[in-house]
């Protein structure tokens, strides 16, 4: 037999996934601490903030006219592509992604400049830096902000919080077999 959801509880599945895999009950924070820490702090924030921590939403973000645009993309290891820069607001950490192509090759020299292509992914970090900033300073705690590039070290802080795709194959086989 098999069991439909009605639209308004569509959702319901992958918050669930999101809450077991998340920071709140996941594997994401060692320290008993930490762990304790995040879940008084979500018990006592407003349904919004609790939600962020749940579910966050990650955004590619281009410029258009100047002007950056924030783009929704899935939460999962699918949507980091070398030439995207991406924004994530996971509650208590923000976090920007810059893919490797986003980047000049490497100069030979310091008076160099930078190639013109290379230069809108510059203005794009600028403002995710600025939102980010802007967004940590109206928050109490303030959430850390994370910038980073595809393939240094810190990319596990983010990468621990996106859904692989063998998570995702596994939950979608669990839920409806």
């Amino acid at each position: 037999m098999k069991y439909i959801l009605p639209l308004s509880l569509a959702q319901l599945p992958y918050d669930l996934l999101r809450t077991r895999e998340g920071p709140l009950l996941g594997p994401i924070i060692q320290n008993e601490d930490d762990i304790e820490a995040i879940r008084c702090q979500f018990l006592t924030t407003s349904y919004e903030e609790g939600h962020r921590f749940m579910s966050p939403i990650l955004y590619n973000v281009t410029l258009s006219e100047d002007q950056p645009t924030y783009i929704p993309v899935a939460v999962d290891e699918g949507s980091l592509l070398s030439d995207r820069v991406l924004v994530m607001d996971a509650g208590t950490e923000i976090f920007i992604w810059s893919g490797i192509g986003t980047f000049p090759p490497r100069r030979r020299t310091a008076s160099t400049p930078p190639e013109e292509s290379y230069l809108p992914f510059e203005k794009v970090r600028n403002h995710c830096e600025l939102y980010a900033s802007q967004v940590a300073a109206s928050r109490y705690p303030r959430p850390f902000v994370l910038s980073f590039k595809e393939g240094s070290s810190q990319e596990r802080w983010l990468l621990c919080r996106l859904i692989s795709p063998a998570t995702r194959a596994k939950w979608v086989t669990s839920c409806y077999l």
